[in-house]
């Protein structure tokens, strides 16, 4: 029997979201358009105020006793699921270089938008129950953040 380490993952989801702030903080700041710079700044506040909330949680979520041959190979997939998607600068920065419009960043958010609320969920099989609130918040967020992304991206090709 070994732990699960459920602060490593809880730290996981704060590195995501500063990742994210950083993604679209950088983005409204080479956008021209009022509009687009409000919005895009509007959704970096937010990945911060989900990064203060992870902040929160990782004082007060304890490792669960695990069977490695049960969990191992599930906190692999957690672990690589962090190291290698979810706005994974290092990962992506052959792609993120190839990013030249508007349109084409918000298409890439919205990918990492859907693979956050995947992680979210995932996430919350870790956290103690009376926690479980404050992820499914946050997926609830996140999934609107995906949603107003899609009206976003709509209008920018129209």
């Amino acid at each position: 029997m070994s732990l699960l380490n459920a602060k490593q993952l809880v730290q996981n989801a704060v590195r995501l979201e500063e990742n994210g702030e950083r993604f679209y903080r950088r983005w409204a700041e080479k956008t021209q358009d009022p509009a687009s710079k409000k919005f895009l700044f509007h959704l970096a506040d937010e990945e911060v105020k989900h990064r203060e909330l992870f902040q929160s949680m990782a004082d007060l979520v304890t490792d669960l006793p695990m069977d490695a041959d049960v969990y191992g190979e599930y906190m692999a997939y957690m672990q690589g699921f962090v190291d290698e998607t979810l706005f994974n600068e290092k990962v992506y920065a052959a792609e993120m270089a190839e990013i030249s419009t508007l349109a084409e960043a918000v298409e890439f958010a919205m990918r990492q938008e859907l693979d956050s609320v995947l992680f979210y969920l995932e996430l919350k099989t870790f956290v103690p129950a009376d926690q479980e609130g404050m992820i499914e918040a946050i997926v609830k967020e996140e999934r609107r953040h995906y949603a107003d992304l899609l009206r976003f991206k709509k209008e920018l090709t129209a």
